[in-house]
Order: C-alpha cells, then structure tokens, then sequence
C-alpha cells in the first residue's frame, strides 16, 4: 500500500505543479500581452477666463511630478496678464475671478496673484468638473489703479497620461485655439459672466521626468533641456527639466461650435517598465517551460504505470 501511493504521488504531484507553475506563467505572459487601448484626445483644451477685461501675455508651465502608476502630473502655471480696462473703485469693490479649464480632474494645490510688488489676497480656490473637464478658479479682489496681474496656480491633474506599450506613455497638453469652453455656462448659472482674454504671445513648458523615463519622441519638437539646482540640506539638488517654448498668435479665435487645440505631445519610456517587460516575459517562459516538463513527466509516469498494471494482468491469464 505504502508503495502504490508513492507510486501515485510520482505521478499526481508533478501533474499539479506543472498546472500550478503553467497558469502563472500564462498569466505572467497575459499581463505583459495584454492589448493597450490608447486614450482619445481630449475635446477641451486649456483656456483661461476672467471676470475682468484681461489679455494674457504669456504663459509658462513646469510639470514638477510625473506618475505614470497613478496618471498624475504636479503642475505649476504662472500666467503673466494686462488689464484691458482701467479697475476703478466700483469693479474693485466685489470679488472677482480668474482661472482656466483643462482637461481631464484637477485638484489646486496652491495659488497666488500679484501686481508687482503688490499682493493680491485669494479669496476663494475652486475646481468644477464638467464633461470630464476641469474649471480651476480663483477668486479676488483687486486693486484700484493696476495695469498688470500675475497668476500663480499650482494644481494636481489627472486624467491626462495615456499608456501606449508596457512601458511607453504619452503626454498631450491641449492649448485652446477656439473659444469654445464649458465655463461660460457654469459662470452665467452663478449669476457672474466671465470674458476670454486674448493671447498673444509666448507658452513655455517644462516637464520634469521620473529618473528612469527619457523623452522618445515630441511634436512639436523639444527646444532645449535645462538643469535647476534646487538648495536642499545645505547641498544642491539638480533636476532636469525638457523644455518647449511656442509662440501663439492672437488666440482664441471665435466659437466655431467645433472646439479646436494645438497639442504639446511627448511620448516617452520608462525605463523600469521596459525591465519589468522583459523579466515578465522571461519568468512566463520558465514558469511555462517548467510546467509543461513537469505535466509531460507525470503523464509518461502515469502512462507506465497503466502499462505495468496491463502486463502484469495479460501475465495473470
């Protein structure tokens, strides 16, 4: 007895590791496999408002975070702007707004406004969602006299990182070219109409990338990389920034019904995941490897096992 259920587990137990060491295989290999469906574009691109008579003369970004685990960027916009019309006593004696939209959930992190020397206390920090599009706002109040305001906001975005391979992703941030927008309702529904000031002028983007992600390819294509060398613990920190600087002309153009951006793309590769690929892969064809030699034995074991048990009852007759 003792001898037919070694017999046995010769025979069971390798059938049941290879199953075991075959399906985590499979589902290593169908976890580096498996097909990718690209994001669409956003609809929506970025698009700045106010509830003063404003013209927006330049506009620099830095995307200081980019996790690509949890699609989440850190971004920081400094819009630069002039006042169209003078800010008399009555216009500075409520509050006002200034913000934009953006595509994809966003979350304010901070914000500051000045004129010069001058600064702007923020009333009010606020994100709407509508039509999987962000309306960041802030709110204030000016002062009398001013002929320029400065706008800070630094924000948390989602939504916006698009996996194309394993390992590659892709960044699109849509500038608004059209004056279509989701905001002009919302605005009137609170009962403050908002104006879309004119741009003309100059967007620099800087984006700082995880250490082991390197740009593949960009349209419009790279301008220069730089290199900011923070102070930190009494030494420097570099970080190393891609940079972008486009000039628009007189933008936005009228509501077409049709809304229209030109897109920053930049595609990129992580490093790790490329690593990670290729161990999946790998480890999917040893686990596989191991599990079908393992299945294969316990068979052929079985299978003389079943001839034994023939022979030795063709024998008995």
């Amino acid at each position: 007895m003792p001898s037919r259920l070694l017999r046995l587990a010769t025979m069971v137990l390798p059938i049941l590791v290879g199953v075991v060491a075959t399906t985590w295989g499979l589902t290593e290999y169908l976890d580096a496999t498996a097909t990718i469906t690209p994001k669409p574009p956003p609809t929506y691109g970025i698009l700045a408002f106010s509830s003063l008579n404003l013209s927006v003369r330049s506009i620099a970004g830095w995307v200081h975070t980019v996790d690509v685990g949890g699609d989440r960027l850190d971004l920081h916009l400094w819009f630069r702007t002039s006042v169209s019309s003078p800010l008399d006593q009555e216009t500075c004696s409520c509050e006002h707004v200034f913000g934009f939209q953006a595509p994809g959930q966003a979350e304010i992190s901070s914000a500051r406004a000045w004129s010069g020397d001058v600064e702007i206390e923020i009333l009010t920090k606020r994100v709407h969602v509508e039509n999987d599009t962000s309306i960041v706002y802030i709110g204030f109040i000016p002062s009398p006299g001013l002929t320029e305001l400065d706008f800070d906001i630094w924000f948390i975005w989602t939504g916006v990182l698009s996996r194309l391979t394993y390992w590659t992703y892709s960044l699109l941030i849509p500038v608004a070219t059209t004056a279509d927008n989701v905001f002009t309702d919302y605005f009137l529904s609170r009962g403050q109409p908002t104006l879309i000031p004119d741009f003309s002028g100059r967007f620099s983007l800087s984006i700082h990338l995880p250490e082991d992600c390197e740009v593949r390819g960009a349209v419009p294509p790279m301008t220069h990389e730089s290199v900011h060398s923070l102070r930190t613990d009494g030494s420097y920190s570099p970080i190393r920034f891609y940079v972008w600087d486009m000039e628009f002309g007189s933008v936005p153009s009228p509501s077409w019904g049709q809304p229209m951006s030109e897109v920053l793309s930049v595609t990129f590769e992580s490093i790790e995941g490329l690593s990670r690929y290729n161990r999946l892969l790998f480890d999917s064809g040893l686990w596989i490897g191991i599990g079908i030699a393992n299945i294969i034995g316990g068979l052929l074991e079985a299978l003389r096992y079943l001839s034994g048990i023939g022979r030795r009852e063709r024998h008995e007759k």
